[in-house]
C-alpha cells in the first residue's frame, strides 16, 4: 500500500476515535463529570468558609458564596444549634430568592446523622437528598425536586478552631437534571459528527498528500539514480528527515557519478594510450618470429623499452582518472618545498650524465608549503619531464623558486625550457591530454603525453594559480610553465636533511 494511503486511514483512524470520545464525553459520562464539577465547586465553598470560621465577616461571606454559587449554606456549633446562614433563610437560584432548601428537610435524622458522620469520621459527607426527604409544604423550595429526579446534594464537614470550639458547614446545593441537556446535545452532535468526518476526510486526504510528496520525489529520484542519472535532485527540506536523507542521497550520486566517471575515463585512456605500444610490441615479436636473424638485442630491448613505456603510462593513465574522478586522496601538510625541487632534481642525474641535459635550479632562500607531498612532487616530475621532451639543442631546464605577491606572501616555481615554443592559437589546448606540439613530432624522451593534465588536475585540487609563458618567434624560443602556493611558516621546525632522507 501506498505511502499516503497509510498515512490517509492513520488520520482517519485518529479523526474517528477523537469522535467517539467526544459522543462519550458529552452524552454517556455528561452526568457524572457534571456531578463531580458540583463536588468539587462544594469542597472549594467550604475550604473559603473554614478560612473565615471565626471571623465577624462569616455572615456576608455565606451570603456572598450562596449567591454566587446558587446554593444554601448553614453553619451550626456542636450542639448542632445554628450561629450562622444566609439572611432569613435565603438562598438564590436562577436569579430568584427562594426559601433555602437545608430549612425543608422532613427527617432531621437525614441532616444530624450526616453531621455525626462528619464528626466521627473526621472527613466530609455527602448526601443526595430526595423529594421524600423534603417538606413541599414550605412554599419556594427547589421546583425541580421530584419523586423521579433526586436533585439535591447534601454537604456537612466538620472542624475545630484553635480554641477548640466546633463548627458544622452545612451546603445543599442543586443537581441540575441533565438528560434534557444530553437530548439537546444529542441533537446537535450528530450534524456536527458528520460535518467533522466530511472535514477530517478531506483534511486527511490533503495532508497524507503533503506529508508523502517529499518522500515520493525522493523515491523518484532514486530511481533517476539507479538509471545512472547522476544529477537527480535530491533537495528538499520540508522535514529533517528528508532533509538529511536527501544529503546523504546526494553524497551516495556524488561517489558513483565519480566511480563512472574513473570507469570512463579508464576506458577512454586505456583505448587512445596503449594501442602504440602494443602496436610495437606485437610487431618487433612477428618480425622476431617471422624473419630469420631478426632476434637481436636490439629488437629485444625495444620491445622492452615499450613494455616499460606501457607500464608507466598505464599508471599515468590510473593517476589521471583518479584526478579527474576526484578520489585521488588529499592529504595536506607542512613541506619544504625548495628541498623537494633538490630531491626530484636529483633523481635526473642518470639522465643528465648520459645524454647531456642540464638541470638547474635557481633560489635563494628555502621556504615551505603547505600541500600534499606527494602530489607535488608528481607536479615537479611532470613539468620537468615535459621541459626535457620540448628543450632546444642546449638541452637545458630551468627550475626557478621566487617570492612573489603584494607582500612576497607566495612562492611561484617556474620549469623552463628553451624549445621550441607554444603558438598563442594553441596554448589554451596545452593543459589537455594527449596535446602534442604541432611542430614538433619526436617522441617524448621521458613523459606519456598525459604529464600536463595531471598537473593541471593536482594544482586546480590545491586551489593554486598556473599558468605558462610561450613564445614561437623566430629571436625568442621557449617555454614557462609556472604555479604559485603560499609559503606557510612550519607548525614544527625539521630539518631539512631530516626532511630529505624521508623522501628518498
Amino acid at each position: 500500500m501506498a505511502l499516503k494511503y497509510k498515512i490517509f486511514i492513520y488520520f482517519l483512524v485518529f479523526s474517528i476515535i477523537m469522535l467517539v470520545v467526544l459522543w462519550l464525553m458529552q452524552i454517556v459520562f455528561l452526568d457524572r463529570v457534571y456531578y463531580y464539577t458540583k463536588v468539587r465547586e462544594i469542597e472549594s465553598t467550604a475550604k473559603t468558609l473554614e478560612k473565615v470560621i471565626d471571623e465577624p465577616t462569616l455572615s456576608q461571606a455565606i451570603d456572598r458564596l450562596s449567591a454566587a454559587g446558587q446554593i444554601c449554606i448553614e453553619v451550626a456549633d456542636d450542639s448542632f444549634r445554628t450561629i450562622s446562614q444566609g439572611d432569613n433563610g435565603i438562598c438564590y437560584s436562577t436569579g430568584t430568592a427562594v426559601a433555602c432548601s437545608i430549612h425543608n428537610v422532613r427527617n432531621l435524622q437525614t441532616k444530624y446523622a450526616a453531621m455525626t458522620a462528619a464528626r466521627i469520621q473526621g472527613k466530609p459527607s455527602f448526601t443526595d437528598l430526595t423529594a421524600t426527604d423534603l417538606d413541599h409544604s414550605s412554599p419556594g423550595t427547589f421546583a425541580a425536586v421530584s419523586k423521579d429526579d433526586p436533585s439535591l446534594l447534601q454537604y456537612v464537614s466538620y472542624l475545630q478552631t484553635d480554641d477548640g470550639s466546633g463548627y458544622y458547614i452545612i451546603i445543599v446545593s442543586k443537581i441540575s437534571a441533565v438528560s434534557a441537556t444530553v437530548s439537546t446535545l444529542r441533537l446537535l452532535i450528530i450534524p456536527v459528527t458528520i460535518l467533522m468526518l466530511l472535514v477530517s476526510l478531506v483534511l486527511a486526504w490533503v495532508l497524507a498528500r503533503y506529508i508523502s510528496k517529499p518522500i515520493t520525489k525522493i523515491t523518484k529520484s532514486a530511481e533517476q539514480l539507479s538509471q545512472g542519472e547522476y544529477q537527480a535532485d535530491f533537495s528538499g527540506n520540508e522535514y529533517a528527515e528528508i532533509a538529511q536523507l536527501g544529503t546523504s542521497l546526494s553524497n551516495a550520486a556524488t561517489q558513483l557519478s565519480k566511480v563512472d566517471r574513473l570507469k570512463d575515463e579508464l576506458i577512454a585512456n586505456i583505448s587512445h594510450d596503449l594501442r602504440t605500444p602494443l602496436t610495437m610490441i606485437t610487431g618487433y615479436a612477428e618480425i622476431m618470429r617471422d624473419i630469420p636473424g631478426e632476434n637481436t638485442p636490439q629488437n629485444v630491448q625495444i620491445i622492452i623499452d615499450e613494455a616499460t613505456r606501457l607500464t608507466t603510462l598505464v599508471n599515468a593513465v590510473m593517476d589521471l582518472s583518479k584526478i579527474r574522478s576526484g578520489t585521488v586522496p588529499f592529504q595536506p601538510k607542512y613541506i619544504a618545498l625548495t628541498t623537494l625541487l633538490q630531491n626530484v632534481i636529483g633523481r635526473y642525474q642518470k639522465l643528465v650524465a648520459e645524454k647531456g641535459y642540464k638541470i638547474i635550479l635557481e633560489q635563494t632562500e628555502s621556504v615551505h608549503v603547505f600541500a600534499d607531498e606527494g602530489q607535488l612532487q608528481q607536479v615537479v616530475y611532470n613539468l620537468i619531464n615535459n621541459a626535457i621532451s620540448y628543450c632546444g639543442d642546449d638541452r637545458k631546464v630551468i627550475i626557478r623558486q621566487t617570492r612573489c605577491g603584494e607582500q612576497h606572501q607566495n612562492v611561484r616555481i617556474e620549469v623552463i625550457d628553451t624549445g621550441a615554443g607554444i603558438s598563442k592559437e594553441n596554448i589554451s589546448m596545452i593543459w589537455e591530454r594527449y596535446y602534442r606540439d604541432p611542430k614538433n613530432h619526436k617522441r617524448p624522451t621521458v613523459g606519456t603525453g598525459l604529464g600536463l593534465s595531471i598537473v593541471k588536475g593536482i594544482l586546480e585540487a590545491h586551489h593554486a594559480k598556473y599558468g605558462v609563458f610561450s613564445d614561437d618567434s623566430p629571436h625568442h624560443h621557449g617555454s614557462d610553465f609556472w604555479f604559485e602556493l603560499p609559503v606557510v611558516t612550519p607548525q614544527s621546525s625539521v630539518p631539512d636533511e631530516t626532511k630529505e632522507e624521508k623522501m628518498s
